[in-house]
């Protein structure tokens, strides 16, 4: 557990939480269904640079993704192994998303089918089957990356349940079925042409809850927050695909 107080201290320097006057006590739970950035701060610490760089480039942070032939992510970066080793202002931005780490939708698919899974995510592909002499062939997926445990898996599931429940989320709710997912919003440093600063959010998750059989990314540049712009978007995905399933 944290005591958000929506502020910490490190290295001299001064993290906020986007709740300024603080969330009280937080556990992992309570902290990503609040979104709170003095949390993650800390508990990264914990976990340490290591465990966190490793997790994150078997997910494939940092690094571009083919969906098909000649065409793959772009702009991907994460910071290096020893950077977040030597600075803890390096280490704890990382952990939230943060720093110099630029991610695409894509790259966000492999987490959230891992947690949506039971642990494994497959590289998604934008390629149904090849076409070759009017004979198709199935493409071959790659085979499944397992990055959590089962256990781990289905606990982060429950805990992004929380997120639409009750937490920064609710307007991702679908009314027809059951979801999960996760608000975000990521400072860029840029100006827009009034001179303001922008963000880009985020809303991820997948659904129906129980039994996920889709995972959904809505980005929005240049934004309000997650769970402003992004969640509604995000459910009415979710109600217009669950009308279509028999």
């Amino acid at each position: 557990t944290h005591n958000c107080v929506g502020k910490t201290e490190l290295d001299s320097h001064t993290f906020n939480c986007h709740n300024k006057s603080g969330h009280g006590v937080m556990d992992l739970g309570s902290a990503l269904a609040q979104s709170c950035n003095t949390f993650f701060y800390n508990f990264s610490l914990l976990v340490g640079a290591k465990s966190i760089y490793s997790l994150a480039t078997t997910l494939g942070f940092g690094h571009s993704i083919t969906l098909a032939k000649d065409i793959s992510t772009q702009g991907e970066n994460m910071s290096s192994l020893k950077s977040i080793e030597n600075s803890k202002r390096a280490l704890v931005n990382l952990a939230i998303g943060q720093g110099d780490l630029l991610a695409s939708p894509v790259v966000l698919l492999n987490l959230y089918n891992a947690i949506a899974g039971d642990g494994t995510y497959i590289l998604p592909t934008a390629v149904k089957y090849t076409l070759k002499d009017g004979k198709k062939s199935e493409y071959k997926k790659s085979s499944p990356t397992r990055v959590l445990s089962e256990d781990n898996a289905a606990i982060l599931r429950q805990y992004l349940k929380k997120v639409v429940v009750e937490g920064t989320g609710t307007k991702a709710q679908p009314k027809n079925c059951t979801a999960a997912g996760k608000t975000a919003t990521a400072e860029t440093g840029w100006k827009n042409k009034e001179g303001k600063l922008v963000s880009q959010s985020w809303f991820c998750g997948f659904f129906p809850f129980e039994n996920p059989k889709y995972t959904v990314i809505v980005l929005a540049e240049d934004s309000v927050s997650g769970g402003e712009d992004c969640a509604p978007v995000f459910k009415e995905i979710c109600e217009e695909i669950t009308k279509l399933i028999p």
